[in-house]
C-alpha cells in the first residue's frame, strides 16, 4: 500500500472517531442537562421560597419549600422506555400547587400559589398524597372546628425552573376549570420548583460530566489532528535532491 493511500486512510477513520466521539458527547450533556443543573444548583445557597416577595423567584436559584397543604395536582408527565412491545422502565413527575395564605383583619385569603414537581420515586411523593383534601376540608368548614393545617408534611429541596409551553397550558385548564374567579397571571408566577435529583443522583451527575468532558475532549482532539493532517498533505513536498537555489 502506498503511503499516501496509508495517510489518508488514517485521516478519514481519525476524522470518523473524532465526530463519533464529538456526537458522543454533545449526546450524554444534552440527555443529562437536567442533572447537571441539579449539580450547578446544589451548590447554591438555598433560601426558602414562601419568603421570596410574589414574582421574584429567579430561575436557577436553589430554593427550599416547607409543604403543609396543596391544591393537588395540575399535571402528571410520564416517560417510558420500552424494549419492542414491552415497558422496561417508566417514570413520573407530578406538579403541584401549594397555596401560599395571607392573614388580614377579614380573615384569611390566598395571597398566591407556588408550583412544585415531584417525581414518583421521591420519598416526598407518598407524603403529598391527601393534602388537597386536608385543605379543602379546613377551607370550607363552617363551624370553626377544623384546625388549621399548620404541620409541614414535606420540605422539596428544588430548582427553580421557568415553566415550559405544555406545563403552562395545563395550568391554564386547572385554573379554567376550578378556580374560574381567578385569573393565574395574578395569582402564579410561570415557574415551578423541580425536586432535585427527580432523574439520578449527585454521583451520577459527576459520572456523566466526566464521560461528557472526556469523549467531547477526544473527539476535538481528533477531528483537530484529522484536519490538520488534511492541510499538511495538500502541501507540496520538495526532494531532498532538488537543486538549492544559490545566492
Amino acid at each position: 500500500m502506498e503511503t499516501g493511500t496509508g495517510r489518508r486512510i488514517a485521516k478519514a477513520l481519525l476524522g470518523c472517531f473524532g465526530a463519533t466521539f464529538l456526537i458522543v458527547g454533545i449526546a450524554i450533556a444534552i440527555l443529562s442537562r437536567g442533572l447537571f443543573a441539579d449539580w450547578i444548583t446544589s451548590k447554591k445557597e438555598a433560601i426558602d421560597a414562601s419568603e421570596v416577595a410574589y414574582g421574584e423567584l429567579k430561575p436557577g436559584s436553589h430554593v427550599t419549600l416547607d409543604v403543609k397543604v396543596t391544591l393537588g395536582a395540575f399535571m402528571k408527565h410520564v416517560e417510558s422506555m420500552k424494549k419492542g412491545n414491552s415497558v422496561v422502565s417508566s417514570s413520573a413527575t407530578v406538579y403541584y400547587l401549594m397555596p401560599c395564605l395571607e392573614d388580614d383583619a377579614g380573615g384569611t385569603k390566598i395571597a398566591y400559589f407556588l408550583s412544585f414537581a415531584v417525581g414518583n420515586k421521591s420519598s416526598n411523593s407518598k407524603k403529598l398524597n391527601k393534602l388537597d383534601e386536608v385543605f379543602s376540608e379546613w377551607w370550607n368548614d363552617t363551624t370553626g372546628n377544623v384546625a388549621r393545617p399548620d404541620e409541614v408534611k414535606a420540605t422539596i429541596d428544588g430548582r427553580v425552573a421557568k415553566m415550559n409551553s405544555e406545563e403552562l397550558k395545563y395550568l391554564d385548564e386547572y385554573f379554567s376549570k376550578y378556580l374560574k374567579s381567578m385569573d393565574r397571571e395574578d395569582y402564579i408566577q410561570p415557574v415551578v420548583i423541580r425536586e432535585l435529583w427527580t432523574d439520578g443522583t449527585e454521583q451520577d451527575a459527576k459520572a456523566f460530566m466526566i464521560m461528557c468532558v472526556v469523549t467531547t475532549l477526544l473527539g476535538i482532539v481528533m477531528l483537530f489532528f484529522a484536519l490538520r493532517r488534511k492541510r499538511n498533505n495538500g502541501k507540496e513536498a520538495v526532494p531532498s535532491n532538488a537543486p538549492q537555489e544559490q545566492i
